[in-house]
């Protein structure tokens, strides 16, 4: 029976018009494959509590070899925080978690987000309020994979036996495949609300 199903955040319960991280990059004109680019800059941003989003981002523009004038940390503030405005949750993302509730399954997230996306959030939807157990990077100081978050999450939720939980993410590589080491069922979610529905049904988990 499942007891604990845990979210991804980004592209799973939630979405940005556009992607911050491909912004910046054309902003300053960054040489750097793009997978590369969003490592470096989760490694950073989304693994520490910052004070501020100057602190944060002047440390991002350092380790890309960008000269940290004012200018340059202000335009990257900027552009992340009009960004990271636009979040918004998914059309199924709230009924699909007061179903859940109601079934008595605990809900989980795990997320590599910063502080400041924790923020906005709470300010902009009622996501966190039907989460039972949020775990963001940079409480833990680490980024998916890392198996630690994953195993904090269970820890939290005091499910002894890891095929009781389902993990649900886009990202094969930073939520299946880590979830499935551990024991854990996963789903990847494609963006199609009935698919994920049937998936869940295969577990025993019936929503609308």
């Amino acid at each position: 029976m499942i007891k604990l199903v845990v979210f991804d955040l980004w592209n799973t319960l939630c979405y940005k018009s556009e992607s911050v991280t491909k912004k910046l990059e054309k902003a300053f004109n960054i040489d750097m494959p793009h997978k590369e680019f969003v490592k470096l800059f989760e490694s950073i941003v989304q693994t520490s509590m910052w004070k501020s989003e100057y602190d944060a981002y002047s440390e991002l523009l350092r380790a890309l070899g960008i000269n940290c004038t004012k200018y340059n940390i202000m335009k990257a503030v900027a552009i992340i925080g009009k960004t990271e405005e636009q979040i918004a949750v998914y059309d199924f993302t709230l009924q699909l978690l007061r179903q859940l509730k109601k079934k008595k399954i605990k809900i989980g997230l795990i997320t590599n987000s910063s502080v400041f996306v924790r923020d906005v959030l709470k300010n902009k939807t009622k996501l966190l309020e039907l989460i039972d157990y949020p775990i963001f990077s940079y409480e833990l100081g680490t980024i998916k994979p890392d198996p630690v978050l994953f195993l904090e999450m269970q820890r939290l939720a005091g499910v002894t036996n890891p095929s009781e939980i389902i993990m649900i993410g886009d990202n094969l590589y930073d939520d299946i495949y880590p979830a499935l080491k551990l024991g854990m069922n996963a789903i990847q979610f494609t963006g199609d609300y009935s698919k994920l529905k049937k998936e869940l049904k295969k577990f025993g988990v019936n929503v609308r």
